[in-house]
């Protein structure tokens, strides 16, 4: 099994464009019968493999290339949200973010992309921008850091610092490391002020444990 990357992406442009692109969801996503998934839909396989050789086992590498993840995406009602000037997708691929399937969506369809993605097991986390010509900038970083980056102190506090505290004390228990020292080396993204506040905090559960 892969690891599964968490995809949130929105789309924006031309009224025209973005509902158009929008139908053409909809439609997907209650075509029970026939189910394609959505970059298959949207964009097709790889010009550069036949169908025979994509169903011969040429689909992965062809998916790789084409999409920039191995597996296409189903698209159903839970991970849209669909509006005449805005397009938002919430998914999962498989182990990196489709970004290469996104810059043919905005290229075909003429609309702007905005991606976020973040996935810990392989540790990163960023935003890629793409415009209607399929040109883009990304901003990519380390997991820890990027949910710092996008979310902010706090949001990552909760999510990422809450859980590792044990962890962190443990390793203090071991070493002759100051608090301060600990935080700081592994969260040197972190302000002065912030690493002071981590230590605050693991030096308080540090003194209940005692």
């Amino acid at each position: 099994m892969p690891n599964w990357c968490y995809n949130s992406v929105t789309i924006t442009g031309d009224t025209d464009k973005v509902t158009s692109l929008g139908n053409r969801l909809k439609i997907i996503s209650k075509d029970d019968e026939m189910k394609t998934g959505m970059f298959k839909s949207l964009i097709g396989i790889s010009e550069n493999v036949s169908v025979q050789e994509y169903n011969d086992g040429g689909w992965y590498n062809a998916n790789i290339d084409n999409w920039g993840t191995k597996w296409d995406v189903d698209v159903d009602e839970h991970m849209c949200t669909i509006q005449s000037d805005c397009i938002v997708l919430n998914f999962e691929s498989a182990w990196s973010p489709p970004v290469a399937a996104f810059k043919k969506i905005a290229q075909r369809y003429g609309v702007l992309v905005e991606m976020y993605y973040e996935e810990a097991g392989s540790d990163f986390c960023g935003k890629t921008f793409i415009d209607e010509e399929g040109d883009s900038s990304e901003d990519d970083y380390e997991y820890q850091e990027g949910i710092y980056r996008f979310e902010g102190f706090n949001e990552w506090y909760e999510r990422e610092f809450e859980s590792q505290k044990e962890y962190l004390i443990d390793t203090l228990g071991e070493s002759e490391s100051t608090p301060e020292e600990i935080v700081e080396e592994w969260f040197g993204f972190l302000t002065e002020e912030e690493i002071k506040e981590c230590a605050d905090d693991l030096k308080s559960e540090m003194s209940q444990q005692d």
